[in-house]
């Protein structure tokens, strides 16, 4: 009205679950929107199952639903903790947040298909605990993944402030490898933030 520009509200919302059904629907964590206007929508909560993902076409039509730890899930991901679609639109990629009590020095990266949420490909990471974001060079297709280990003073001397307790970890993911490293990023370089949160591609800088 007036001279505001004209613009487009869009809201997102889930109708109430069904009688029977118990899982916490309301916990929101992450949301990632592709080239062709669907909106992915991501659940967390750990009672009931109910770590869920949505995939939404852009009119709000609900396309896919997937339960992340029923037992026929393509990927069983606990307390997932990122989210991101590819920048072919192909692909979308997400991690837990939890540690893996079986294996506890490596986080697995799972990738599933936009067009039906099936499985199609899995990334280990080595030297990498905990993951927490997950961002793409759309140029070459790889994939960088942060996280962080705890330390040992963590345990012993619970007053310390993070950065004595937590190092910042960070993964090159190459376009189709399965495997890859975590290195430390020292905060000599000015790049450690100890308990890193979020990770986006800009692009070259001077």
């Amino acid at each position: 009205e007036g001279e505001d520009p004209p613009y487009r509200i869009a809201r997102l919302y889930n109708d109430p679950a069904p009688a029977n059904d118990n899982r916490c629907r309301d916990h929101l964590r992450e949301i990632e929107v592709d080239d062709a206007g669907n909106v992915y929508v991501l659940n967390v909560h750990r009672l009931n199952e109910s770590c869920l993902l949505w995939k939404y076409g852009s009119d709000g039509t609900v396309l896919a639903r997937l339960s992340l730890l029923d037992p026929s899930s393509p990927a069983k991901v606990a307390d997932p903790a990122a989210l991101h679609v590819s920048h072919d639109g192909k692909t979308l990629y997400l991690v837990s947040g939890q540690q893996d009590g079986e294996h506890p020095g490596s986080v697995t990266l799972y990738g599933l298909s936009t067009e039906d949420l099936s499985l199609v490909r899995t990334v280990t990471i080595e030297g990498m605990p905990l993951a927490t974001s997950i961002t793409e060079d759309p140029a070459t297709g790889a994939l960088w993944v942060t996280g962080f280990r705890t330390t040992e003073e963590a345990a012993a001397f619970p007053w310390l402030p993070a950065e004595f307790t937590h190092t910042t970890l960070l993964a090159k993911v190459p376009a189709g490898t399965e495997t890859a490293e975590a290195t430390e990023v020292s905060a000599a370089t000015g790049a450690a933030s100890m308990l890193p949160v979020s990770i986006i591609w800009t692009g070259a800088t001077e």
